[in-house]
């Protein structure tokens, strides 16, 4: 039987812990996001600039906070697509 997928929120409370293994378990989450960024844009930088954007973000995550889609919507426009 395999073991229960751990939730997102679980990782992140543990890469802040220095759990170097759940913060890649994180950005692993968001690669398919990442992909599409990167493809969207046809730069290799996007995908290394989105995934350091999301190991930042995991590591000033709180809860209850307005983290998420829009903030990396927010980063994308205010640094990537100056690039292009």
């Amino acid at each position: 039987m395999m073991a229960k997928k751990p939730k997102l929120k679980e990782l992140i409370l543990k890469a802040q812990g220095g759990d170097k293994d759940a913060l890649n378990q994180v950005v692993e989450r968001f690669r398919p996001i990442v992909k599409k960024y990167a493809r969207r844009f046809g730069s290799e930088d996007v995908y290394s600039e989105v995934v350091e954007w999301i190991i930042r973000a995991t590591m000033r995550y709180k809860e209850k906070s307005g983290w998420g889609r829009e903030e990396l919507e927010k980063f994308l426009s205010a640094n990537i697509s100056k690039k292009t």
